[in-house]
């Protein structure tokens, strides 16, 4: 069902963020000896960002929610009006790094399914799809190397990895890494906002670090030629003294002028940080496939495909990882081409082709009866 697209690859878009990618509040100093010389940051407006997003990362271990998440893309036919392509209210949950997404979609206009449950368990990327049009079951899986090092779920259609959302905001971790911090240009406005400009290569890239947000970042702004390609714009909130990003979105402009703006939100409507997970959230169960149901393992440059059967010799809950419990199921063998993601094609194929044998029948009669009557 995840055919390869421009849209379901707007993973490039995140990676683009680890360009650049850390969080405590503006607190003490610290000096540039031992074990703090790789902590200190000298710039104090740049540190009070820095230190914000280390609380705001380190703060959050899990977390249980409910949000929004939506699509939209502009059309250049119709003046650049924003068109809604996909709306789903989600039920998120992580620990760590470990996530699951349930998406039920109120409109999907891509990928054209009713619900989707994502998961990503520490090391693969697994996604179910759900709609009437993939027979016969209804449902499959499809299993990803995770894209990138921010593991964005995006090969599945969720463009946001929801455990470092601070960092799909603004990577200053990245940045660091990337030792663009004594680059970093900082001022501050009249009404108390800290703002800051960097060069990476081509790009540059400025950001905003408000005081009503505890210096978290609230928007992102970057830039290729001096022609603006990218923002990101965040709200934020506090719960249990624990900052978190309540809202964000992320807008591309088009490469030309015959493109498309692409835009992507998600907000939490519910929000639990540090609340208890369980381990089964990211276990194969938690997928919710039907016996039966295909389970497309797209690793690797090639495809095995599992059927999703209880075993009875094998007690799935023990297993920790989610590929070992996959391979533990019924294996219809390994294509080197991508399979149809469902039997929907092969049924309509069958049907047109059934319509053209009646068709070529009839037309067939049609001869023989004029003949007759000649």
């Amino acid at each position: 069902m995840c055919e390869i697209q421009f849209w379901r690859h707007m993973s490039f878009l995140t990676l683009i963020g680890v360009l650049l990618a850390g969080a405590n509040l503006p607190g003490q100093d610290k000096g540039p000896s031992g074990s703090d010389k790789e902590e200190f940051v000298s710039d104090p407006l740049l540190r009070a960002g820095w230190e914000a997003y280390q609380a705001s990362t380190a703060k959050v271990q899990s977390a249980r929610g409910e949000g929004i998440y939506q699509e939209f893309a502009s059309d250049p036919n119709a003046g650049g009006e924003m068109k809604l392509l996909v709306e789903a209210n989600c039920t998120v949950q992580f620990a760590r790094d470990k996530f699951q997404i349930d998406l039920r979609y109120k409109q999907n206009l891509i990928d054209r399914i009713e619900s989707q449950v994502i998961i990503y368990d520490g090391n693969i990327l697994a996604c179910s799809q759900f709609s009437p049009r993939i027979l016969p079951f209804k449902a499959e899986a499809d299993v990803y190397h995770p894209d990138g090092k921010l593991y964005s779920p995006s090969q599945c259609g969720f463009h946001f990895n929801l455990p470092a959302l601070p960092a799909e905001v603004l990577p200053l971790d990245a940045m660091r890494r990337k030792q663009l911090f004594p680059l970093v240009q900082m001022k501050k406005t009249e009404s108390g906002v800290l703002t800051g400009s960097v060069r990476n290569g081509e790009l540059v890239h400025e950001f905003d670090f408000s005081p009503q947000s505890g210096f978290n970042t609230t928007e992102w702004r970057s830039y290729r030629d001096g022609v603006k390609y990218k923002t990101v714009l965040a709200n934020w909130e506090k719960k249990n003294e624990i900052w978190f990003v309540a809202s964000i979105v992320s807008e591309t402009e088009p490469v030309d002028a015959k493109g498309k703006i692409h835009r992507i939100v998600f907000r939490y409507d519910k929000f639990e940080p540090n609340a208890v997970v369980s381990p089964d959230a990211f276990k194969l169960a938690s997928l919710k496939l039907p016996d039966g149901a295909r389970i497309l393992d797209r690793r690797d440059g090639k495809t095995e495909i599992f059927r999703n059967l209880k075993l009875k010799q094998t007690d799935q809950k023990k297993i920790d990882s989610l590929i070992e419990q996959i391979k533990q199921l019924p294996s219809d063998g390994i294509s080197t081409r991508d399979p149809p993601a469902s039997s929907t094609l092969r049924t309509v194929l069958y049907i047109i082709g059934g319509i053209l044998v009646i068709l070529g029948l009839w037309l067939g009669w049609r001869r023989r009866a004029a003949k007759v009557h000649s």
